[in-house]
């Protein structure tokens, strides 16, 4: 884990070398010295993002006592990856790595006699759960906890899926493109729908350089297409599970979530539907200048994250 410089008051920009390549980081300290050594999370971004859509959620969880990772997944932001189209199954162990390094750096700081680990907990948006639920379906480390914000989960008997979820004739376009030229990048424009390119998110979101937004044939069917069907893989996951989702969420129907949750074999769950959209009053996006909300609209998103954590069990 290298440190390489501050970007701004509550965060420190580090990196991580993995086998896979490097991974960039922000890093938001714990403003308690002693929770710092009990409570850990590592966020994961989703579709057209980058970590540093955790600016805000990652100093009030640092500002409650949890020492906060974001990362850029393999492909984007400042990571290595091929852009807009990463290996899945390297960003997977690139993810174990990451969560290796930082257990090992809190064995170092703890004088703890019993070198009792942190909890350490998993917080994924949008695409980023599918990332996270593949990692604890996939890899044996263990996790105290896992943290889903909008997840989408491929749940056959709900027809409107939300509108980031590709129409039926889109779908097979792409597929098509799958086939014959499965490198060629498509904009993230041609996934979504008309009605999610209206919004101000997606204005913010296009208009900065940084942010992938476009991404290969492979890539939008063997990842965002086809890795969220396995919902009996996913169901079976024995971590604890808090789901989150926004009531007015159009890119990806609570209902999914709702019924998500009834699936889930985890004898640890809760689930929570809040008064908030896909970006969840933003306390998830790149910046906080939206005066359609406040800190008072982000408070039940983060005291729902918190107080949850401050709930796992210590034998999990």
């Amino acid at each position: 884990m290298e440190k390489t410089e501050n970007l701004h008051d509550e965060n420190t920009n580090i990196s991580f070398l993995t086998s896979q390549g490097k991974i960039n980081a922000s890093f938001y300290p714990s403003a308690n010295n002693k929770d710092s050594l009990k409570y850990k999370v590592l966020c994961l971004h989703g579709f057209c993002c980058d970590e540093r859509i955790y600016k805000y959620l990652g100093g009030a969880l640092s500002r409650s006592g949890i020492d906060t990772y974001a990362i850029d997944l393999f492909g984007h932001g400042k990571s290595d990856g091929k852009r807009g189209d990463p290996d899945f199954n390297s960003t997977l162990k690139g993810i174990d790595e990451v969560l290796s390094q930082i257990l090992s750096k809190s064995l170092q700081e703890t004088n703890n006699a019993e070198n009792k680990l942190p909890k350490i907990c998993i917080l994924a948006h949008s695409l980023g759960c599918t990332y996270a639920m593949w990692y604890l379906a996939s890899f044996t480390r263990k996790i105290s906890g896992l943290i889903l914000l909008a997840p989408y989960v491929w749940i056959k008997e709900i027809k409107n899926k939300g509108e980031a979820v590709p129409a039926t004739a889109t779908f097979y376009n792409l597929l098509l493109g799958r086939i014959f030229t499965p490198s060629k990048l498509v904009s993230a424009k041609k996934v979504v729908s008309d009605s999610i390119l209206q919004t101000k998110e997606v204005e913010v979101m296009i208009n900065d350089p940084d942010i992938i937004n476009s991404y290969s044939y492979r890539y939008i069917i063997d990842v965002i297409g086809f890795k969220n069907t396995k919902v009996n893989r996913f169901s079976s996951l024995k971590t604890p599970i808090l789901i989150l989702h926004g009531k007015n969420d159009t890119n990806v129907n609570p209902q999914i979530s709702e019924r998500f949750y009834t699936m889930l074999k985890s004898d640890k769950k809760a689930i929570k539907l809040l008064e908030c959209d896909h970006w969840f009053n933003h306390a998830i996006f790149f910046n906080q200048d939206d005066k359609r909300y406040s800190e008072v609209d982000r408070l039940p998103i983060v005291n729902s994250i918190v107080d949850w954590i401050y709930t796992i069990d210590s034998d999990n």
